[in-house]
C-alpha cells in the first residue's frame, strides 16, 4: 500500500494585515494559524489511522474513523477556500462583484442589496455552528445560497463565496475588542460604534470556560446578521461561475 501524502494549511495569499479594518491582523493569525492547523492536524492523524485499519482489515475503526476524516476534511476544504474568498483593496477585495456572478445575483435575487440582506438572514439562521455558502447549482444553471452545520462541506454546489459562522470567528473579534478597551485612545472609536458598554459588560466573562452555549449562539446571531454589509467579494467568483455555464 502506498503511503498517503500528508495535507498542510496553504500560504494565505496575502499579509496577516491586508484586510485590515475589515478583519485585524490578530484575527487572521488565529484563525489561520490556530484553527485551521488544527483541522489538517486531526485530518492527518485520522487518515493515518485509517490506513493502519486497512492494513489490518478492521472494518469497524474503518467506519468509526469517517466521521473525524469528513469533519477535518471539512474543515480543511472550507477553510481553503475561505481565504480565496478574501482579497485586500489593493488586489479588488471591497469592489461589489461584476460580469456573470453579478448578472446572476441580479437574476436570481433582484438586486446585491437583495442578495445581501438574504444572505444575512439565511446565514444567521444556522443552528450553532456551521458556514453560509453561495454555491452554483450545475442541475438547474442556478445561483443558491445553501447553510451547513459543523464543517460540512459543500457538495452539491460549485462554491462561490463561503462565510464562516462558528463561535471561533466572533470570539476572536470580541477578545480583540475588549483588549482594546485597555486602551483609553481606543475608547472614543468604540463609543461611536456603539458597542463599548457591551462589551465591558462582556469582558470579565469572556474566558472560553464561562461561555455557555446560549451566550455563544447570542453572540454570533447578533455579529452575524450587521457583518454582511462590509463583505469582501473576490471576483474569483465570477471567473468560476463563468466556467462551469
Amino acid at each position: 500500500m502506498t503511503t498517503r501524502a500528508k495535507h498542510s494549511v496553504p500560504d494565505l495569499p496575502y499579509d496577516y494585515n491586508a484586510l485590515e479594518p475589515a478583519i485585524s491582523a490578530e484575527i487572521m493569525k488565529v484563525h489561520h494559524d490556530k484553527h485551521h492547523a488544527a483541522y489538517v492536524s486531526g485530518l492527518n492523524v485520522a487518515e493515518e489511522k485509517y490506513d493502519q485499519a486497512l492494513r489490518d482489515g478492521d472494518l469497524t475503526s474503518q467506519i468509526a474513523l469517517q466521521s473525524a476524516i469528513k469533519f477535518n476534511g471539512g474543515g480543511h476544504i472550507n477553510h481553503s477556500l475561505f481565504w480565496e474568498n478574501l482579497a485586500p483593496v489593493s488586489r479588488g477585495g471591497g469592489e461589489p462583484p461584476k460580469g456573470a456572478l453579478l448578472s446572476a445575483i441580479q437574476k436570481e435575487f433582484g438586486s446585491l442589496e437583495d442578495f445581501i440582506s438574504k444572505f444575512n438572514t439565511t446565514t444567521a439562521a444556522v443552528q450553532g455552528s456551521g458556514w453560509g455558502w453561495l454555491g452554483y447549482n450545475k442541475s438547474s444553471k442556478r445561483i443558491e445560497i445553501v447553510t451547513l452545520p459543523n464543517q460540512d462541506p459543500l457538495t452539491t454546489h460549485v462554491p462561490l463565496l463561503g462565510v464562516d459562522v462558528w463561535e471561533h470567528v466572533y470570539n476572536s473579534v470580541l477578545t480583540v475588542l475588549s483588549r482594546a478597551i485597555s486602551d483609553s485612545s481606543n475608547t472614543t472609536f468604540l463609543l461611536g460604534l456603539g458597542i463599548l458598554p457591551a462589551i465591558q459588560k462582556r469582558a470579565a466573562r469572556l474566558s472560553q470556560s464561562n461561555l455557555v452555549c446560549g451566550q455563544l449562539e447570542d453572540r454570533r446571531r447578533k455579529v452575524c446578521k450587521g457583518t454582511m454589509t462590509g463583505i469582501i467579494i473576490h471576483n474569483k467568483g465570477t471567473k468560476a461561475l463563468n466556467k462551469r455555464q
